[in-house]
Order: structure tokens, then C-alpha cells, then sequence
């Protein structure tokens, strides 16, 4: 058996990555995962987590945002489709609470959204607070 399965990250603007990895670690809304080789075929639904990526050379840590994770066991991969998947690295503090700012300015003025925006709104809102949280405790170290 290989110690390795195929992991596939895309957003719909790009394919984020495509890799052999050794596993996966991930917070659904079922609770937090790891994900090994030839791990049992699901289906998870992810509103914002980190994702941790081994492989043999490196470990890799992203943000996501509003994502579908499915394993195949058949085939032996992981296919991630999110709206956002950024390496932590790469998002600054200052940035995600500006986007807080604008997403609470939007939801108290209110009067030009639809219930599609405004449910939206309140979903990337409850996102982005969990990612403040975890850039903070980034920011602290």
C-alpha cells in the first residue's frame, strides 16, 4: 500500500494544489480530522478551518473558507472545493479585519441586500471571525 494519497485543492479561480501527501488535517463542521492513505470514503463541509499538509518534504499550513472536502478510498484522494483556500503565511492581520469592518458595515446598512447577500454576509462573517482568531494566535507567537 502507498504511504501517500492524492490531494487536490481548488477554488473557482484556480487549482490551488495537486500533490501526493501523507495526510491531512482539517476542521468540518462534523469536527476536527485527519485524513491518512486509504482513509474510509466521506464527505465533509467545511465553513472555515486551517488545513494541515504533510508530505514527505514539508508541512504546509492554508486557510479555508466555505469548502467541500471528499476522500475516495476507491481511488485513493482528497478533493477540496472551496471559495478561499490562501496559505497562512500569505494573509495578513490587518487585512482579514479590514474585511470584518466592510462585512459588518454592509450587514448594518442592510437596506440594499437581498436575503441571498445578507445570508452571505452572515456566513463570511461567522468565517472570518474564526480566521481572526486563528491569525491572532499566529500573530501572538
Amino acid at each position: 500500500m502507498a504511504d501517500t494519497f492524492h490531494l487536490s485543492v481548488r477554488t473557482p479561480e484556480a487549482e490551488i494544489l495537486s500533490q501526493e501527501v501523507n495526510s491531512i488535517k482539517v476542521n468540518t463542521e462534523g469536527g476536527e480530522m485527519e485524513i491518512y492513505p486509504h482513509h474510509a470514503s466521506l464527505t465533509g463541509s467545511i465553513l472555515f478551518s486551517r488545513l494541515d499538509i504533510r508530505n514527505a518534504q514539508s508541512e504546509l499550513q492554508y486557510l479555508v473558507q466555505q469548502g467541500i472536502l471528499f476522500f475516495s478510498v476507491e481511488h485513493n484522494s482528497a478533493q477540496l472545493l472551496c471559495y478561499s483556500c490562501k496559505e497562512q503565511k500569505d494573509i495578513e492581520y490587518k487585512t482579514a479585519k479590514h474585511y470584518l469592518e466592510f462585512i459588518n458595515e454592509k450587514l448594518a446598512a442592510g437596506a440594499d441586500l437581498n436575503d441571498f447577500q445578507i445570508k452571505y454576509l452572515e456566513t463570511e462573517k461567522i468565517a472570518m471571525v474564526h480566521q481572526m482568531k486563528v491569525l491572532e494566535k499566529v500573530k501572538a507567537k
